[in-house]
């Protein structure tokens, strides 16, 4: 698989920088002091400017020998975005696109943690720099029985070519196996999504402020999770919410006419019945189960495990984007609303 790392032929290295760690495919600069954001944005060869120039064509399908002035038209409404250190260009954008810079980005954890309070972890840029991505490890932790150790990160993407918006996330990752708990209490959320439009710049600094206010709502995951360590859950339970996670109303009726015997339901897909056996065998003893056995956190953690560790992807990039917010995430999510409701 292709890193995509943008190659900075001013640092005459890939644009990325990563902490104590070796970066993506050994490619980059590993430092071993913590950064602030303007180390950071130096060492990830991310201190590059983006501009909007105006487009022009010829007024001819195919271009003659000799093109006069007079032949040449100016695109309205339309700008392609570059680098002003390189002049790579990267996309065509409308005229209410607004360019949010790299040292922004860096901003945003300031906002949000204070300056020299964010950890950052790692920062670089993939294809000619049109990609930026921002990790940090923020303060403060989440402890859960007072041994379980969950630390938070900021996860911050952009891109500077218009095929897509800026995008933040708190990301709870569990040290001891390395699981992404992410997941949203209630009606908090725990990502924000801007597009590069009028007012973003406004609209940063007031996502700054709600995932700061997420940041907060961190102290309420962790009152949770905590008391899901203390109840206890039977074999009967984990069995019937597991299934319910992947089998239709029609295949849950079908399996309770077969008395639970999913291996004699031919309606149930190999697929299903093996993924359901999956996560039950992560429940049981997959990576970090050796805590809270028996209890509601134990059950989620045991399927989070699942599809951070065993679950198999098609890339690095699928698992990243299916984790953090596509499928796997949704899935996780419904286990954990139904443990809260099974826990009342």
């Amino acid at each position: 698989m292709a890193h995509n790392l943008n190659y900075n032929k001013n640092l005459n290295r890939h644009a990325m920088v990563s902490l104590c760690e070796k970066p993506w495919h050994g490619l980059g600069k590993v430092v071993n002091e913590a950064m602030t954001s303007h180390d950071a944005i130096a060492l990830a060869g991310l201190d590059y400017e983006v501009k909007l120039g105006k487009l022009y064509s010829t007024i001819y399908d195919e271009l003659p020998r000799i093109t006069l002035p007079s032949d040449i038209i100016n695109i309205p409404n339309y700008f392609a975005t570059y680098r002003k250190d390189t002049n790579d260009y990267f996309g065509v954008v409308g005229s209410r696109y607004e360019i949010v810079q790299n040292r922004e980005a860096f901003s945003f954890f300031d906002e949000i943690v204070g300056k020299k309070e964010a950890m950052f972890e790692t920062a670089g840029a993939l294809g000619k720099g049109e990609t930026i991505f921002i990790t940090a490890k923020l303060p403060h932790y989440i402890k859960i029985g007072g041994s379980d150790i969950i630390e938070k990160y900021l996860l911050f993407t952009s891109t500077h070519d218009g095929s897509g918006s800026i995008k933040a996330m708190l990301t709870p990752i569990r040290v001891v196996c390395n699981n992404t708990l992410n997941q949203a209490l209630k009606n908090n959320t725990n990502k924000i999504t801007l597009k590069h439009t009028l007012n973003v710049h406004d609209r940063l600094k007031e996502g700054a402020r709600l995932m700061g206010l997420v940041n907060v709502h961190s102290e309420n995951f962790q009152h949770c999770l905590n008391y899901l360590s203390t109840c206890e859950i039977t074999v009967e339970q984990i069995n019937k919410l597991v299934t319910e996670l992947y089998l239709s109303y029609t295949e849950l009726e079908l399996l309770n006419r077969a008395n639970g015997r999913i291996e004699i339901v031919d309606e149930i897909s190999t697929k299903k019945k093996n993924t359901i056996n999956d996560v039950l065998v992560s429940i049981d003893n997959g990576i970090g189960q050796n805590v809270f056995r028996g209890s509601a956190y134990w059950l989620y953690n045991g399927i989070t495990t699942y599809y951070s560790n065993k679950k198999s992807y098609s890339s690095d990039e699928d698992r990243f984007t299916s984790i953090l917010e596509g499928s796997s995430s949704s899935i996780q999510q419904k286990a954990f609303d139904k443990i809260l409701t099974l826990t009342n």
